[in-house]
């Protein structure tokens, strides 16, 4: 059996990661790898809370940096279940994208 594997996606909005992460996903499955795919921030209900703040602009960002957390905290369990089921985890975008997202916010990561 494969070993796991986890590999982040990382760029610049509208970059192509979404596409890369696809197209990776793809390749790697016609060649019989299991594959899971994983977006930041995910759909469960931090996730959709983080998109509606995000979008309203009106949340500081400490409470977003804070909801950024709690979203890759709550997707955790998933992430490593996938990865002991030996499947290649592929994000598009991950802890570097919150780092440089809340850095450029003026928060000390």
């Amino acid at each position: 059996m494969a070993e796991a594997l986890f590999v982040a996606i990382e760029g610049i909005d509208a970059s192509g990661k979404t596409t890369l992460t696809a197209s990776l996903a793809a390749a790697l499955r016609t060649r019989g790898l299991a594959v899971a795919t994983h977006k930041e921030p995910g759909h469960g209900p931090v996730g959709e809370l983080f998109r509606r703040l995000s979008a309203s602009g009106r949340c500081p960002p400490t409470t977003m940096a804070l909801l950024s957390s709690a979203e890759r905290h709550a997707q955790q369990e998933a992430l490593a279940a996938a990865l002991r089921r030996h499947q290649v985890v592929i994000a598009d975008r991950y802890y570097l994208s919150g780092l440089a997202y809340h850095a450029a916010d003026g928060i000390d990561p």
